[in-house]
């Protein structure tokens, strides 16, 4: 249709009118709508008009708004002078993607490929425009690009191997794949299609006979099919933990650390099964005792934690950070990881290492010493033996540390008086030097004993005190000992037992008083087998009953006032026993004490005097009148009125303590009135 003045093709007064295939040039107007609604232009070849398509408003025809709902698509718009005109709203294409029409003079771009301009093509007269501009004339369909795929059922993978043209979108690609169990899924591929990408047909989920159809979007045209056969997906993970040993530097399972120590621990965790991980959480369980210290990434708290993404089928990821040890056991160290797949589905693992922790290396040693006399097998500390008898020892030495010793040396030092007689067990000494024994052992471990027994005879008598010595050196340098003793007195035959003296030192006063505290001596001498022990017991005048005999250990002192008597003996190192002595003394340290009265008797003044002493009892009392010598008072006296007088006095105890002098000064008329608070001396 061309070469009209007006139009090519007009509709007028139309609805769902259809204008199809037709070839419009060289008009005034191609196509001229008014009013229409709701018909269709499609799959024209529009060119070299004034206007390609011409849409008035309605209101030209008598005021009619009809011109809408018009379709106008897949036609193309070449060389118009105005390729369209649109003073309503009407549609120009077709949706996506499907396309609209094909303009000449469309200058947009086309980024994924898929034959559709990126941005709308905008139609003059009114808002109208064109969704989805064809990048190609229109010839029956839309442009499908050509691609080529080959697949590989070893790794259950398809491959590009080429596209044409350049630059077109995987979006516009749709991989979609069905098994014998009329499963579907699609794989999302993004980006755009280049030479060599691959599709990973396992990431659709699907197994066994799996049909692979790759289909062009816009046209829904299929670019390719495939068959594969998929083997069922085993995802699955593991974790391994380890503690490194310090001595070899290897991971190990199972080490053994001291207080204070840092404990180095690796976790592995392996992408076992194959499906791809998305994400691998890791928790690391530390148990009481073994404090978080550091590690490869700072976890926010207890447990500890560790989130890793998209782990590969085979490949594995690390962990290492260390821990102090602060508490003494068996620390069992759990860690965890808890995985997902690509497909969703949740796996975990766990694995332990166990860490003993001690105490720091303590090497330590003690000894016992005991001995027991040939007729007894009770051991002791002390014991006692006739002279020629033979003496049993017995040497209990131990490993109280915690660490295994090497060398392990035990030393007695036998006194003078006694001999060693051979007999050791568990051996003979390894060396002897004059009276020092010396027996070496090796590799004790902790909590070890080792008890070594010997004889000796007494040969001279007195007390012979022993001393043995275990010792062993430790990897600082230093030395660790232990020594303890034991006592032997080596006695003659004794039947008499120990004779006791007493000696009593202390202020002597009068009629065999102490005035002052008493020193308590006890002496006690066997020529014999000697002294073992001396006993006493002190009973009080006035604190009747029987006491308790006290062992005497040295000179004690009586400070207490009264009459005493004092019973004392000892017993000797045969178990002589010596018959009870006793000794009888007083302690009076407190001087008597005198009142004075006064009272008239016509002309006459009459003084008496008074004294009192609770320990040894008043001896006598003495008195001065106005300076006078001083007489021993009998009874009252009297002195003469009208005059003043002063009198003194003051009395003295049986044991000889004496009262200070006391004052009283006596008027014309006299009364009853108590000493003054002040004396003088005589």
């Amino acid at each position: 249709i061309s070469n009209n003045s007006h139009w090519g093709v007009f509709l007028a007064y139309a609805k769902s009118f259809i204008v199809t295939n037709c070839e419009i040039k060289y008009n005034h107007m191609g196509v001229a709508i008014w009013p229409c609604d709701s018909s269709t232009v499609k799959n024209c070849n529009i060119s070299n008009n004034n206007y390609g398509v011409y849409i008035p408003s309605g209101e030209w025809i008598g005021g009619w708004r009809y011109n809408y709902s018009n379709m106008i698509y897949h036609n193309n718009f070449v060389d118009n002078t105005v390729q369209a005109y649109d003073a309503e709203n009407n549609i120009w294409d077709n949706g996506y993607p499907s396309g609209g029409n094909y303009w000449s003079d469309y200058n947009g771009s086309d980024n994924d490929g898929d034959g559709i301009g990126d941005t709308p093509y905008y139609v003059p007269g009114g808002s109208s425009r064109d969704r989805y501009p064809l990048m190609q004339p229109w010839n029956g369909s839309l442009p499908t690009p050509d691609i080529s795929f080959v697949a590989d059922d070893v790794d259950d993978t398809i491959t590009v191997t080429s596209i044409s043209p350049a630059g077109v979108s995987w979006s516009n690609v749709r991989v979609e794949c069905y098994n014998d169990s009329n499963q579907s899924a699609v794989i999302p591929m993004n980006g755009t299609i280049e030479a060599g990408d691959v599709i990973d047909v396992k990431k659709a989920g699907l197994y066994g006979n799996v049909t692979v159809r790759i289909t062009w979007l816009p046209t829904n045209t299929l670019l390719a099919e495939f068959n594969l056969y998929i083997q069922p997906l085993h995802p699955d993970v593991e974790i391994e933990k380890y503690v490194k040993d310090k001595v070899t530097g290897e991971w190990v399972n199972y080490e053994n650390v001291t207080i204070g120590d840092i404990a180095t621990f690796k976790l592995k965790i392996t992408n076992t099964g194959d499906t791809l991980l998305t994400i691998c959480q890791v928790l690391d369980y530390l148990p009481h005792g073994l404090e978080y210290q550091g590690t490869t990434d700072t976890p926010p708290d207890y447990p500890i934690e560790w989130v890793f993404n998209d782990v590969p089928p085979g490949e594995s990821v690390y962990v290492v950070f260390t821990a102090e040890a602060t508490t003494v056991g068996e620390k069992i160290n759990l860690a965890r990881v808890i995985a997902v797949d690509e497909n969703q589905n949740t796996m975990q693992d766990e694995d332990t290492a166990i860490v003993y922790v001690a105490q720091p290396p303590q090497p330590n040693v003690s000894i016992e010493k005991y001995v027991r006399s040939q007729e007894s097998s009770v051991w002791q500390k002390h014991v006692n033996v006739s002279l020629g008898d033979q003496v049993h020892f017995k040497l209990v030495c131990s490993n109280i540390g915690n660490v295994p010793l090497e060398n392990f040396s035990v030393i007695d030092y036998l006194p003078t008086g006694l001999t060693y007689a051979d007999n050791a067990t568990p051996k003979e000494p390894d060396y002897i030097d004059g009276n020092k024994l010396y027996w070496n052992f090796r590799n004790i471990y902790p909590g070890a004993t080792i008890t070594v027994e010997f004889t000796a005879v007494a040969e001279s008598t007195g007390e012979h005190r022993n001393i043995a010595y275990v010792y062993t050196p430790v990897s600082s340098g230093e030395i660790v000992y232990s020594n303890d003793t034991a006592t032997v007195n080596v006695f003659i035959q004794d039947t008499t037992p120990p004779n006791t003296t007493i000696k009593l030192s202390g202020t002597k006063g009068n009629n065999g008083w102490y005035v002052s505290d008493v020193v308590v001596t006890l002496n006690a001498v066997d020529d014999a087998s000697g002294v073992s022990h001396t006993f006493y017991r002190l009973f009080h005048i006035k604190t009747p009953g029987i006491l308790q005999w006290q062992e005497y250990t040295g000179p004690f002192m009586v400070t207490n006032e009264g009459r005493f008597t004092l019973e004392f003996y000892s017993v000797d190192n045969a178990g002589n026993v010596e018959k009870i002595k006793s000794a009888k003394f007083k302690i009076d340290k407190t001087p008597p004490e005198t009142t004075h009265h006064i009272r008239k008797l016509g002309r006459k003044t009459i003084v008496s005097l008074e004294a009192f002493d609770g320990v040894s009892g008043v001896d006598r009392t003495f008195y001065s009148v106005d300076g006078g010598r001083f007489r021993v008072y009998r009874c009252p006296f009297f002195l003469s009125s009208g005059v003043q007088h002063q009198v003194r006095y003051y009395s003295v105890d049986q044991a000889g303590n004496r009262e200070p002098v006391k004052v009283i000064v006596i008027e014309d008329n006299p009364v009853s009135i108590p000493p003054p608070p002040w004396v003088i001396p005589p």
